[in-house]
């Protein structure tokens, strides 16, 4: 944000040298077959994004951003792992079911969160690791 970094060099300017900051910017998706998956708007978008997780893989793709300021020397990295569901995810009404057991699941992107007991039940294997898609 320009107002910010303008605001950091004032005070640069009138208190000397105050090392600096460092700012981490971070986001994470969940792709699926050419589409972007951000959190569901509704717990009926959210069993469209499940529905569809029985039919092919989703790839969660996380990124995050070290920014130093005043310099604006910046440092990235991605990071992918696709999540392989079961036929079983599309069975039944897993998004109801953490709903009940108040999961997060319009706070996720995607719609879900692998590390719940009820969402684990149904992933065969993760290409990437864990903390990946968490």
């Amino acid at each position: 944000d320009d107002d910010a970094l303008s605001s950091l060099e004032q005070t640069k300017a009138t208190d000397g040298d105050f090392g600096g900051w460092v700012v981490l910017t971070a986001d994470q998706v969940v792709t699926h077959n050419g589409s972007i998956l951000e959190k569901p708007e509704s717990t009926v978008e959210a069993r469209e994004f499940v529905g569809r997780y029985a039919e092919s893989a989703p790839r969660t793709v996380g990124a995050c951003v070290l920014t130093h300021i005043p310099s604006g020397i910046q440092v990235s990295g991605v990071d992918s792992a696709q999540i392989n569901f079961l036929p079983s995810v599309a069975d039944g009404d897993l998004v109801g079911k953490l709903l009940e057991d108040e999961a997060p699941v319009l706070s996720c992107a995607g719609g879900l969160m692998v590390e719940h007991p009820l969402v684990q039940a149904h992933i065969s294997g993760i290409d990437g690791t864990e903390d990946s898609v968490m």
